[in-house]
């Protein structure tokens, strides 16, 4: 059986990926960068790369030759620049595009993110024939990488979680002890709703 490729295989939603992944006997490469901390990995190839790297794409490419499908995970959710998050989400989706198209990839899965459509009108959830009004440098990057992405590779599978939580997870963790405290802050005010996927779940 072929490996798949599972770029930020060692972060959060990844390495629930691998997991899984791994449970239906899938072999996995996943793509680090030397200084990963790969504390969740285990029974994966690793392939170095940094879809950060403008200069990295032959990288990308060795990581990606010769795999079934490349998840691309990668990216990030906070930055203090917007420049980060374009060089990351936006343009970190059309390398590894790129990557898999001159590897012959036969398929490509993005992951994304519910915030690259925007958010809701009050009162009123999102549906899929609404049109994507990203807010924000990181909802605006994550579309723009479905477009990097895309015109890249030619068709992608393309997933947009909502939040995610679970085990190894830091950002959430923190609100949710809030919570179990009895305190829950809400930007949004009493009618402010959530959408949440666990981690496995989204895997």
């Amino acid at each position: 059986m072929k490996p798949v490729l599972v770029t930020g295989g060692a972060g959060f939603v990844g390495s629930h990926l691998v997991d899984a992944l791994l449970a239906r006997d899938i072999p996995v490469r996943a793509l680090v960068r030397p200084e990963t901390d790969r504390r969740w990995l285990s029974r994966v190839d690793f392939a170095l790369g940094d879809i950060g790297d403008p200069h990295g794409e032959d990288a990308l490419l060795r990581a990606a030759e010769g795999c079934d499908v490349v998840y691309h995970v990668a990216g990030i959710t906070q930055a203090k620049t917007k420049g980060a998050f374009t060089r990351i989400n936006a343009e970190g989706a059309g390398r590894m595009g790129r990557a898999a198209a001159r590897a012959a990839v036969p398929r490509f899965v993005l992951v994304s993110s519910l915030a690259a459509g925007g958010p809701a009108r009050a009162g009123r959830p999102r549906t899929e024939g609404d049109p994507d009004m990203p807010v924000g440098g990181y909802g605006r990057s994550k579309r723009e990488g479905e477009v990097r992405a895309s015109e890249a590779f030619g068709p992608v599978v393309t997933v947009r979680p909502p939040v995610v939580y679970g085990p190894r997870d830091a950002a959430l963790a923190i609100l949710f002890r809030m919570a179990d405290r009895g305190f829950l802050p809400l930007p949004g005010g009493l009618l402010q709703r959530l959408s949440l996927v666990h981690a496995k779940d989204l895997a």
